[in-house]
């Protein structure tokens, strides 16, 4: 019997191995859960950010395609404020966070000194690249490889167009 115990996890073991763990992000499915730090300390996990169109993007400082995607979002971030949408630009290398807090204090949206998941590794080895999560929490895009501004403006707008998901009944509500 552990004998056959042991085959089944080596088993499962090499499941998980090939196909990822079972809650990696995949597109048209709920997005995995994540918190994050910004520069500034403060702190977002995806459930704070139910309503919003939520970018994750992942740069280098070093990546000159990541620092013309970061205009091209500074650019589209200006041009819909207030309008629900949440970028987290998230630096991936080794260059020191205090260092960045001018260019923290110049773009309308936070720069991360933080992100903690499990489910969002398979493509943020590869700078740039992004997550596009919907009002609803749902995964619409992930992408390695730069946007540009048409890009982005073509990938956001229709989801900074649909209305936010009703507000969630609370648990002791007879409605």
């Amino acid at each position: 019997m552990p004998s056959r115990i042991r085959v089944w996890t080596v088993l499962l073991a090499a499941v998980v191995l090939v196909t990822g763990p079972a809650s990696a992000a995949r597109v048209g499915r709920p997005a995995p859960a994540f918190t994050l730090v910004t520069l500034d300390h403060q702190r977002y996990s995806l459930a704070d950010l139910r309503g919003k169109v939520v970018v994750l993007n992942f740069w280098a400082t070093w990546c000159t395609p990541c620092k013309a995607e970061l205009v091209a979002m500074n650019n589209y971030a200006r041009r819909h404020p207030g309008e629900g949408l949440a970028i987290f630009a998230i630096k991936t290398d080794d260059y020191p966070a205090y260092k960045l807090v001018e260019l923290a204090k110049a773009l309308p949206f936070p720069v991360v000194a933080d992100f903690r998941s499990w489910d969002y590794g398979e493509i943020n080895k590869q700078v740039p690249s992004s997550y596009v999560i919907d009002r609803a929490g749902v995964l619409r895009l992930k992408q390695a490889g730069a946007f540009n501004e048409d890009s982005f403006d073509q990938t956001i707008s229709p989801l900074l167009a649909q209305p936010p998901p009703p507000a969630q009944a609370s648990a002791g509500s007879t409605t």
